[in-house]
Order: structure tokens, then C-alpha cells, then sequence
């Protein structure tokens, strides 16, 4: 996503789907405000997906499709918790 051969991530719909999702999600389900209010914890909820995403084209991590969104949803579990 930010460092990675652009190309690997955008041949996948999938992860394309959740690079582009994140702030558009963000913004459609809490409003502006919820995002000027959580900029910081938004933006540590892209570094994540992105070093979990740039992992998994590398093949240096063995998630399956599930276990990455069990991830994913661990992650915003704990943006929502704020």
C-alpha cells in the first residue's frame, strides 16, 4: 500500500477493497466528526492493515483469508473501543 509494488496489491480485489475502504468506512458509518475526533487511532488502523497486507504479499505471513480478517476485526475492535 504505501511501499509496496503498487501493482501486487491492486491484482487482489480483496485487499484492494480494504486499502481503499478504510477511510470512506470510516467516514460513512461515524460521521466526519468520529474521524477528526480518532485521526490518530484511524491512522494506526492503516499502518496495521498496510504491515499486514505488505506481509501477506511478501508471503511472510500464513493467513488464510479468515485469519486475516480475524485480524483486521481485532483491529477495529479496538479503534471502535475508544
Amino acid at each position: 500500500m504505501f511501499n509496496v509494488d503498487g501493482t501486487k496489491f491492486r491484482d487482489d480485489p480483496d485487499l484492494l477493497k480494504l486499502y481503499r475502504g478504510v477511510g470512506i468506512t470510516m467516514e460513512a458509518f461515524f460521521g466526519s466528526e468520529f474521524v477528526k475526533k480518532n485521526k490518530m487511532a484511524i491512522y494506526v488502523f492503516e499502518v496495521f492493515l498496510n504491515g499486514l497486507i505488505v506481509e501477506k504479499v511478501r508471503n511472510r505471513v500464513d493467513l488464510d483469508k479468515e485469519e486475516f480478517k480475524a485480524y483486521v476485526r481485532f483491529c477495529i475492535e479496538g479503534l471502535l473501543c475508544r
